[in-house]
Protein backbone atom coordinates (compact mmCIF):
# COMPACT_ATOMS: atom_id res chain seq x y z
CA UNK A 1 0.00 0.00 0.00
CA UNK A 2 1.47 3.64 -0.68
CA UNK A 3 1.79 6.47 0.84
CA UNK A 4 -1.01 8.21 -1.23
CA UNK A 5 -3.40 5.11 -0.80
CA UNK A 6 -3.07 5.73 2.64
CA UNK A 7 -3.77 8.99 2.73
CA UNK A 8 -6.49 9.20 0.80
CA UNK A 9 -8.15 6.25 2.73
CA UNK A 10 -7.56 8.41 6.32
CA UNK A 11 -8.96 11.03 4.65
CA UNK A 12 -11.59 9.71 3.05
CA UNK A 13 -12.10 8.33 7.35
CA UNK A 14 -12.15 11.76 8.77
CA UNK A 15 -14.82 12.80 6.23
CA UNK A 16 -16.80 9.92 7.19
CA UNK A 17 -16.78 10.95 11.12
CA UNK A 18 -16.96 14.64 10.45
CA UNK A 19 -20.22 14.38 8.19
CA UNK A 20 -21.70 11.73 11.19
CA UNK A 21 -21.27 14.35 13.71
CA UNK A 22 -22.55 16.85 11.53
CA UNK A 23 -25.98 14.67 10.83
CA UNK A 24 -25.95 14.49 15.27
CA UNK A 25 -25.99 18.26 15.20
CA UNK A 26 -28.75 19.04 12.88
CA UNK A 27 -31.27 21.80 14.20
CA UNK A 28 -34.69 19.57 14.35
CA UNK A 29 -37.71 20.88 15.89
CA UNK A 30 -37.78 20.12 19.47
CA UNK A 31 -40.61 17.56 20.52
CA UNK A 32 -43.56 18.54 23.46
CA UNK A 33 -42.44 16.21 26.15
CA UNK A 34 -45.98 15.26 27.26
CA UNK A 35 -46.07 14.27 31.05
CA UNK A 36 -48.56 12.00 32.59
CA UNK A 37 -50.60 13.22 35.15
CA UNK A 38 -49.24 12.59 38.93
CA UNK A 39 -51.56 11.26 41.45
CA UNK A 40 -50.32 11.86 45.21
CA UNK A 41 -51.19 11.87 49.03
CA UNK A 42 -54.16 9.42 49.05
CA UNK A 43 -55.86 10.00 52.65
CA UNK A 44 -57.22 6.58 53.49
CA UNK A 45 -55.39 3.26 54.62
CA UNK A 46 -55.16 1.01 51.72
CA UNK A 47 -55.56 -2.29 52.76
CA UNK A 48 -52.94 -4.32 52.79
CA UNK A 49 -53.61 -8.57 54.46
CA UNK A 50 -51.01 -7.66 57.01
CA UNK A 51 -52.35 -5.06 58.74
CA UNK A 52 -56.23 -5.52 57.68
CA UNK A 53 -57.01 -1.53 58.14
CA UNK A 54 -60.60 -1.01 57.39
CA UNK A 55 -61.97 3.07 56.48
CA UNK A 56 -64.97 4.18 57.83
CA UNK A 57 -68.40 3.93 55.76
CA UNK A 58 -69.37 6.46 53.66
CA UNK A 59 -65.27 8.14 53.96
CA UNK A 60 -64.36 10.98 52.57
CA UNK A 61 -61.20 10.54 49.59
CA UNK A 62 -59.10 12.84 48.78
CA UNK A 63 -55.58 12.91 46.67
CA UNK A 64 -53.80 15.45 44.72
CA UNK A 65 -53.37 15.18 40.79
CA UNK A 66 -50.21 17.31 38.86
CA UNK A 67 -51.06 20.98 37.84
CA UNK A 68 -50.76 19.83 34.07
CA UNK A 69 -53.45 17.71 34.29
CA UNK A 70 -56.92 18.41 32.29
CA UNK A 71 -59.27 18.64 34.87
CA UNK A 72 -62.22 17.96 32.42
CA UNK A 73 -60.70 14.26 32.08
CA UNK A 74 -60.60 13.15 35.31
CA UNK A 75 -62.39 10.18 36.00
CA UNK A 76 -62.74 8.66 39.53
CA UNK A 77 -64.27 5.35 40.16
CA UNK A 78 -65.33 3.08 43.43
CA UNK A 79 -65.99 -0.14 42.23
CA UNK A 80 -66.41 0.72 38.60
CA UNK A 81 -68.96 2.84 40.12
CA UNK A 82 -68.29 6.99 39.13
CA UNK A 83 -67.76 9.20 42.11
CA UNK A 84 -69.42 12.61 42.49
CA UNK A 85 -65.62 14.71 42.54
CA UNK A 86 -64.92 18.21 44.19
CA UNK A 87 -62.45 19.52 42.36
CA UNK A 88 -60.09 22.47 43.89
CA UNK A 89 -57.96 24.28 41.43
CA UNK A 90 -54.75 25.22 44.10
CA UNK A 91 -52.51 26.72 41.22
CA UNK A 92 -49.82 23.78 40.86
CA UNK A 93 -52.01 20.82 41.31
CA UNK A 94 -55.85 20.11 41.55
CA UNK A 95 -57.07 18.49 45.54
CA UNK A 96 -59.44 16.23 44.24
CA UNK A 97 -62.10 14.99 47.48
CA UNK A 98 -65.13 12.36 46.95
CA UNK A 99 -67.36 10.07 49.19
CA UNK A 100 -67.41 6.81 49.35
CA UNK A 101 -71.01 5.24 48.60
CA UNK A 102 -73.40 3.57 51.49
CA UNK A 103 -73.67 0.43 49.00
CA UNK A 104 -69.62 -0.27 49.32
CA UNK A 105 -69.95 -1.11 52.84
CA UNK A 106 -68.38 -3.92 54.61
CA UNK A 107 -66.65 -4.64 50.96
CA UNK A 108 -63.25 -4.39 49.30
CA UNK A 109 -63.35 -1.33 46.97
CA UNK A 110 -60.90 -0.60 44.07
CA UNK A 111 -60.61 3.14 43.49
CA UNK A 112 -59.19 3.84 40.25
CA UNK A 113 -58.25 7.43 38.74
CA UNK A 114 -57.49 8.48 35.43
CA UNK A 115 -56.85 11.62 33.66
CA UNK A 116 -55.60 13.20 30.78
CA UNK A 117 -52.72 15.79 30.63
CA UNK A 118 -53.14 18.93 28.88
CA UNK A 119 -51.22 17.93 26.16
CA UNK A 120 -53.09 14.18 26.10
CA UNK A 121 -50.93 11.74 27.89
CA UNK A 122 -52.77 9.70 29.70
CA UNK A 123 -52.24 8.75 33.34
CA UNK A 124 -53.83 6.46 35.59
CA UNK A 125 -53.34 5.42 39.66
CA UNK A 126 -55.49 3.18 42.08
CA UNK A 127 -56.14 1.98 45.63
CA UNK A 128 -57.31 -0.79 47.68
CA UNK A 129 -59.78 -0.53 50.38
CA UNK A 130 -61.52 -2.49 53.08
CA UNK A 131 -64.57 -0.50 54.06
CA UNK A 132 -66.00 -1.22 57.39
CA UNK A 133 -69.14 -3.13 57.47
CA UNK A 134 -72.23 -0.63 59.25
CA UNK A 135 -74.38 -3.58 60.93
CA UNK A 136 -74.77 -2.92 64.59
CA UNK A 137 -72.67 -5.17 66.57
CA UNK A 138 -74.36 -8.71 68.53
CA UNK A 139 -76.08 -8.06 71.11
CA UNK A 140 -74.82 -9.51 74.43
CA UNK A 141 -76.10 -12.68 75.02
CA UNK A 142 -78.12 -12.98 77.52
CA UNK A 143 -77.85 -15.88 80.09
CA UNK A 144 -79.59 -18.84 78.74
CA UNK A 145 -82.74 -20.35 79.52
CA UNK A 146 -80.61 -23.85 79.60
CA UNK A 147 -78.53 -22.87 82.69
CA UNK A 148 -80.68 -24.39 85.84
CA UNK A 149 -80.89 -23.31 88.97
CA UNK A 150 -80.31 -26.09 91.08
CA UNK A 151 -82.79 -25.37 94.28
CA UNK A 152 -81.96 -24.71 97.80
CA UNK A 153 -80.87 -27.07 100.08
CA UNK A 154 -82.72 -26.84 103.11
CA UNK A 155 -80.92 -28.12 106.60
CA UNK A 156 -82.68 -30.50 108.32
Amino acid sequence: MTIKNTLQITGFLAALMLADSAVAYTDKEPEEICKDPKFKGFNLPIYNAAEKKEVPPEAELSFTVSGWTNPETLVVTAKNQPLELSIENKNIFYRIKAKLPPSLNGKFVRINASARAVLGCKGEDGWLLKVADTQAPAEEKTPSAQAVSSPAKTAE
